[in-house]
């Protein structure tokens, strides 16, 4: 397989994102490449998540409901600054650069929906 990454780029992941059939999707891409991952439907959880076990890598929605990924981002800026964070939207897609808009987000990379395993790898494991 050679878009999964090596053992030595394996990470702790938090996925948060509304849809329950995207999480698992991404959940099982991720665990199959031996990621360890956490999935959360909303801020409230991931910041719950944070506060108990601090990931390596952060990947977030942009657009859910009640409070949204930005509010997130914000936070994880602000309290762990450490984590590296990877915003997805559906609604952005259309963003001709998407390096720049994650900086523009606060994220560290940006994966535009739908998107396939392998961006999926690049954006959040540099494979």
């Amino acid at each position: 397989m050679a878009d999964v990454p090596s053992r030595a780029a394996r990470r702790r992941i938090l996925l948060v994102d509304d849809d329950s059939l995207f999480r698992e999707v991404v959940v099982r891409h991720l665990e199959q490449a031996g990621h360890q991952v956490m999935d959360v439907d909303s801020v409230d959880g991931a910041l719950g998540c944070l506060r108990d076990a601090l990931p390596d890598l952060l990947i977030t929605d942009i657009h859910m409901p009640v409070r949204d990924g930005l509010e997130l981002m914000r936070e994880v800026r602000k309290d762990y600054p450490g984590v590296r964070i990877v915003a997805m939207s559906g609604g952005l897609a259309a963003a001709t650069d998407p390096d720049a808009r994650a900086r523009e987000l606060g994220a560290d990379g940006f994966l535009a929906k739908p998107f396939s395993r392998r961006q999926l790898f690049e954006a959040c494991c540099g494979a």
